[in-house]
Order: C-alpha cells, then sequence, then structure tokens
C-alpha cells in the first residue's frame, strides 16, 4: 500500500510540475535577412524569423509584427538656421567639449539642458565665438546645447557624455 501511494504522489508532482513549466516553441536567431519596397509598402525579413514584419499604417495607427523593429534615426543637428554654424566637438565627450559658432554677430546665449529640461549651464558667449566647456562634473547622458541670438533660438545641437 505505501508503494502505492508513492507512486502516486510521484506521478502526481510529475504531472503538476509538466502542466506549469514553460516551454520554447519557435525560437530564431538571425543573421541576414533582406527588405523590398513596393506599393507603398516596405517588407523586411530575416533568416529565421517566423513571420514578416510588414508595417502597416494608416494617420493614427502603425501596425508592426515580428521582433525586427525599425531603427530610431539619430539627428544630432536638431534644429539649424543658416546665420550661424555651430560645431561641437568632440562627441561624444567626457570631461570638456568645445563650441565654435561661426557667424557674423558677436554676442551668443548658450544654453545646455539634459534630455529631461534641466537646465545645467547657461552663459554669455562675447567676442570669441569659440568656447571651452568644462563638463567634469556632469553626469554620463544626452545634452541639449541651445544657442540663441537675442530672443531667436539658432540652433540646437544634442552632445553625449561617456
Amino acid at each position: 500500500m505505501k508503494k502505492i501511494i508513492y507512486i502516486f504522489l510521484f506521478l502526481l508532482i510529475a504531472i503538476s510540475q509538466n502542466a506549469i513549466s514553460q516551454k520554447i516553441i519557435r525560437q530564431s536567431i538571425s543573421c541576414l535577412g533582406l527588405s523590398n519596397v513596393g506599393n507603398g509598402f516596405f517588407l523586411q525579413q530575416t533568416i529565421g524569423q517566423s513571420s514578416n514584419t510588414t508595417t502597416f499604417r494608416n494617420k493614427n495607427n502603425c501596425i508592426r509584427q515580428g521582433f525586427l523593429q525599425p531603427l530610431i534615426a539619430d539627428t544630432t543637428n536638431l534644429f539649424t538656421n543658416n546665420s550661424i554654424n555651430l560645431t561641437v566637438y568632440p562627441n561624444p565627450f567626457q570631461n570638456y567639449f568645445i563650441i565654435l559658432i561661426s557667424s557674423d554677430d558677436n554676442t551668443f546665449i548658450l544654453n545646455v539642458t539634459d534630455i529631461l529640461g534641466k537646465t545645467i549651464l547657461n552663459s554669455k558667449i562675447t567676442e570669441n565665438n569659440e568656447q571651452i566647456i568644462n563638463s567634469g562634473e556632469w553626469n554620463k547622458g544626452i545634452y541639449l546645447i541651445h544657442v540663441y541670438y537675442g530672443e531667436k533660438m539658432e540652433a540646437v545641437k544634442k552632445i553625449i557624455k561617456n
């Protein structure tokens, strides 16, 4: 009788463990794919993926299938007015970066904010339109440089601190 109870308990445990366990049904590791454009559709397929990654769009909605998602475009020059040329280097930076403004005007307001909009630096650039900014105490992350001439925003650049 003891054997029957042990066998019954063993089977009960084995069945219950199998009932709540998870199994990988499909998986794919892709190293190659292709894409095609036609009739207003952009199709991408990767080897090993079980379905296509077609994107269907209308005014308000976008439907995507699969694990291959589009990349976000990385734009470093977010806004530019042709009256000035704003150069920031090195980017990405560590302890300092240099801002160079090429323009006929002499006085600019420089405003550096973090990605959340908190002002990190607000200074005036006069005469010498090249400025070295010490950023040793700043946290690593993404910052935006806004350059104003008077009340008008002339340029915005994205910089990254490593």
